[in-house]
């Protein structure tokens, strides 16, 4: 179906690799990965996808438009889109 199956970011690398002391040459992308993605529908609200990466702990979610994935939203580029005071309501 070609669904992602896990997300990689900085942080899982540095958690389960580096901070874990593992031989990075050893680990996997598979390894590492997070495989609870949270995912959501372009046109969902930022704020809402950025409130759920807090509360789960996670920087990086997929984005999804008609169930296919299109893009993937960073905890960082989400705080700056709802701290822009041209995008407050």
């Amino acid at each position: 179906e070609n669904k992602p199956v896990g997300i990689l970011s900085i942080t899982d690398i540095m958690q389960k690799v580096v901070i874990a002391e593992k031989n990075v040459a050893e680990f996997t992308v598979k390894d590492a990965m997070c495989k609870d993605i949270l995912t959501y529908d372009d046109d969902t609200a930022v704020k809402v996808a950025y409130k759920a990466m807090v509360d789960k702990s996670v920087v990086t979610c997929v984005v999804t438009e008609n169930e296919k994935m299109v893009g993937v939203l960073t905890l960082k580029e989400a705080l700056k889109h709802i701290t822009n005071p041209e995008n407050v309501n």
